[in-house]
């Protein structure tokens, strides 16, 4: 049963966007793909009311770890049951489901009326929208575990065959592969964030590669000290990214040269958020750390009490983020204390999205929550 804790401060919402841009109706445009752009901002567009309140819920035959995507109505969003799902945004009815023979964890990417995502099977897959008719798979040589970003007329994503690929979205037809350092640990859980014609993306590796896109020739690679799963997040003129040593590396887009790093104590498997002038950094201990986007500073810390490998997502200029207790949070930005908090009956792994005053939640028991905020 759902349980929600009383409002511990009522708190005046500050505005300070760097870009002094005017928020759209979240509902325009929706949330396309994993941490919702190709740079990965994981910030909506639109405003949710606190408190939230179950609008519905779905139950897969599987834990989801697919962070799902919402467009048009439409969500979708894989299961460890090997199923795509797309269920109807408004009414948490099953629209299709398409079967794989392996574990769906990818977060879907929606473009152009296709979706597309990667199968423990070792394929990738496109499939026709409001059909879930297949229109082409591509076959790796390992499991297919990062999410798809595009790229021009182009999708990009790694596999755990340790090759990064770029594919043409409308025919499945390889633009080129490339293969990162072998390691005996190797593969790409990370998921590639793209900015002009760069794309970056990370490895077990522990290597942060910087790729052209029209071409997959690496422009430059940046290593940490162990591991990273942590998808990278781009923002201005830096890519940041988290670490299983530990740390938050700041690197300079163009030169991959280090700016600085700061060591937060517990692995970093979530992705860095970057809100106004600090970056949010989440680690499995279940801190998330407010740190000064220029030099690292400790500007807050707030503690979920729990796991947290979920990014937190930024909407109406304040932090959503979830644990894998399934303590769901809404954390002001600028003090960094708690709002709002609910319960859900069963922890979170994947990352949340936002459309329509609506939070989509998949949870690691096998069920798609779908919390409304007030009207």
């Amino acid at each position: 049963m759902l349980k929600t804790y009383s409002l511990l401060s009522i708190l005046f919402l500050y505005s300070f966007l760097a870009s002094g841009a005017t928020a759209s109706e979240s509902h325009k445009k929706g949330w396309p793909g994993f941490l919702k752009d190709g740079s990965h901002s994981s910030k909506a567009e639109g405003r949710i009311s606190i408190p939230l309140k179950l609008k519905w819920s779905f139950e897969a035959y599987d834990a989801i770890y697919s962070s799902p995507a919402v467009v048009n109505g439409i969500v979708f969003f894989g299961s460890h049951d090997g199923n795509l799902y797309a269920v109807d945004a408004e009414k948490g009815t099953v629209l299709w489901r398409y079967s794989t023979d392996g574990k769906v964890i990818t977060s879907p990417l929606v473009k152009n009326g296709v979706v597309y995502f990667g199968s423990a099977d070792n394929y990738f897959y496109a499939l026709k929208v409001r059909t879930g008719k297949l229109q082409w798979k591509f076959k790796t040589g390992g499991p297919v575990f990062s999410s798809p970003a595009a790229y021009g007329g182009n999708i990009i994503f790694g596999s755990n065959d340790k090759n990064i690929y770029s594919i043409e979205a409308r025919s499945g037809k390889k633009i080129w592969q490339t293969a990162t350092r072998d390691f005996k640990y190797g593969g790409i859980y990370s998921s590639p964030a793209v900015s002009g014609n760069d794309i970056y993306i990370a490895a077990k590796n522990a290597t942060l590669y910087c790729i052209d896109a029209p071409t997959g020739r690496i422009k430059w690679k940046f290593r940490a000290e162990s591991a990273i799963y942590s998808s990278p997040v781009v923002s201005g003129g830096l890519v940041i990214v988290g670490s299983y040593d530990e740390h938050l590396y700041v690197i300079d887009r163009k030169k991959g040269s280090l700016l600085w790093k700061k060591k937060l104590g517990n692995w970093l498997y979530s992705s860095p958020v970057v809100l106004n002038h600090f970056v949010l950094a989440g680690t499995t201990d279940g801190y998330i750390y407010a740190l000064n986007i220029r030099n690292g500073e400790l500007i807050w810390k707030f503690d979920m009490k729990g796991r947290l490998s979920s990014t937190p997502l930024i909407v109406n200029d304040d932090i959503i983020a979830i644990s894998e207790e399934g303590l769901l949070v809404a954390i002001n930005s600028k003090l960094g204390i708690r709002k709002w908090s609910m319960e859900l009956p069963e922890g979170v792994h994947g990352s949340l999205a936002v459309y329509n005053n609506r939070l989509y939640v998949p949870g690691m028991g096998g069920s798609l929550y779908v919390l409304e905020g007030a009207r």
